[in-house]
């Protein structure tokens, strides 16, 4: 498909800031529940992306339409499952991807979105994954494929994960449309702090036109994440 156009907006969501007085309530939710979505997205500890062979299929692990569910769980909570929608399409034909995902409660109830562009690192030998989340944190992550398994690993690259801490995690393909995730994270010492499971399939081909009604959402979510200039 066509290059993506360059906008004056950041890249993906919805309509006018609200007044920062009711922002927030909302972002005190969000950062609440962000752990735990960081915790979804699959962060592994490998020791940077380089690896011997070919990265593996990593683009199309992102394209087409894919719904994503995972229960996550940390020391001395109860479980949260959070529910993800994920579009990801071309945005140059065999050098990078774009993907939109909007995370949910099991609910239905709206947390936050994520823009993702995916670029391969042939020097590297791993894609780099360029994430921008709908309340202004960005994160890098490496990722590699290890073929004897089917599996994919995550590395963050930025921001830096604390020291102490630790988190690995796995996407083991079942077959072309399936997979099974892990992860667990652990504190210095090896002690387990949070964990999740889930699955994530695909739905089928990546809709352009709920692709762009995410974009608007994020966007408009991004908007209102910017703190508000006086006078």
């Amino acid at each position: 498909m066509a290059e993506r156009r360059t906008t004056s907006k950041p890249e993906h969501l919805e309509m006018a800031a609200p007044q920062c007085t009711h922002q927030s309530s909302r972002l005190a939710a969000v950062y609440k529940i962000l752990p735990l979505l960081l915790l979804t997205t699959l962060l592994s500890v490998a020791t940077g992306c380089r690896r011997e062979g070919s990265p593996g299929d990593g683009f199309d692990f992102r394209l087409g339409h894919w719904t994503v569910e995972t229960t996550s769980q940390q020391a001395g909570k109860d479980p949260v499952t959070i529910r993800q929608e994920m579009h990801g399409r071309w945005r140059e034909k065999g050098k990078s991807v774009e993907t939109i995902t909007e995370f949910t409660t099991a609910d239905g109830k709206v947390l936050l979105l994520k823009r993702m562009v995916v670029s391969l690192d042939t020097e590297r030998s791993c894609y780099v994954d360029t994430s921008e989340l709908s309340n202004g944190a960005k994160i890098i992550h490496h990722t590699t494929w290890d073929e004897d398994n089917g599996a994919f690993a995550m590395q963050q690259i930025s921001p830096e994960p604390a020291k102490g801490s630790q988190k690995i995690s796995t996407a083991t393909r079942v077959d072309k449309d399936n997979f099974v995730l892990a992860s667990e994270e652990k504190s210095f010492g090896g002690v387990t702090v949070g964990s999740a499971t889930g699955k994530k399939t695909r739905a089928g081909k990546a809709d352009d036109a709920r692709f762009e009604e995410l974009e608007k959402k994020f966007e408009s979510l991004l908007a209102r994440s910017k703190p508000q200039k006086k006078g």
